[in-house]
């Protein structure tokens, strides 16, 4: 009897220290939740560029992304003092007219896929050109247009590089307000032959430097249309020179550009 009670005592002293001791309550998430999947969550400042040892301009120093540097505001396209309306929406072929102008869906889409973006490595920019709406008249529609990307990009090892001038036309003011225009322009282009000829892609490697290329596409030559051509020159120039002074980018990047 007298065992039985004290077995009894003692079962519910060990009951009520059970009951008095708080239990730790379990993390919702296990331990194995909390470990990041990501390595960057443990060494956040873990190198994760990607470098092009054929090429070293082309290496990034992120290997999933391109980061942009700066942008300019491209140059925007204005009628000139002949141009009196806009043509309408339902016939933006009457642009073709000199007293009407583009159709003001058309003006619109342009200017908002329009870019200019100095890259780490690179320069890329758009210039959207007009064409004709797909349609029933054999593949095309006549009297509707649409915008179609022309997106360029230029690497910073490129020989173009090696002028970068401004060549905006003469009283561009006045002659935009008489004529109309897009901008200041910069241009891009790979003199030889003492400044007679400019390079180009094959057949035609050497083209005389006074060959417009609308007539010879092949001329290694570039013009982009900026708000304010000093600044972007500047700008690029920046860029590009801060892009080669590094090991990324350049083989010798103490080599003066």
């Amino acid at each position: 009897m007298s065992n039985q009670h004290n077995h009894q005592k003692a079962n519910s002293i060990s009951d009520h220290e059970h009951q008095s001791i708080p239990l730790e309550e379990t993390p919702s998430n296990s331990y194995e939740d909390e470990i990041p999947t990501d390595i960057q969550d443990i060494v956040p400042n873990i190198s994760t560029s990607y470098k092009n040892f054929g090429r070293r301009i082309l290496s990034r120093k992120n290997s999933s992304t391109v980061n942009i540097v700066n942008t300019l505001n491209p140059g925007q396209t204005t009628d000139g003092c002949l141009t009196c309306c806009s043509a309408p929406t339902c016939c933006p072929l009457l642009s073709i007219c000199p007293c009407c102008g583009d159709a003001e869906y058309i003006r619109q889409k342009k200017k908002s896929s329009s870019y200019i973006y100095i890259r780490e490595n690179s320069l890329e920019w758009n210039d959207p050109e007009i064409v004709i709406q797909p349609g029933v008249c054999c593949g095309i529609d006549p009297c509707l247009y649409d915008i179609q990307d022309k997106v360029q990009v230029v690497y910073f090892d490129d020989v173009v590089f090696d002028r970068l001038t401004d060549q905006t036309r003469y009283c561009n003011e006045c002659r935009t307000c008489c004529f109309g225009g897009k901008g200041e322009r910069i241009r891009m282009d790979a003199p030889t032959c003492f400044g007679c000829c400019q390079r180009g892609s094959s057949p035609c490697i050497c083209i005389p430097f006074c060959c417009p290329k609308s007539l010879c596409p092949c001329i290694l030559r570039f013009e982009i249309y900026v708000d304010d051509a000093q600044k972007g020159l500047y700008e690029i120039k920046k860029a590009r020179e801060a892009a080669l002074r590094k090991d990324l980018y350049n083989d010798n990047p103490n080599k003066k550009y």
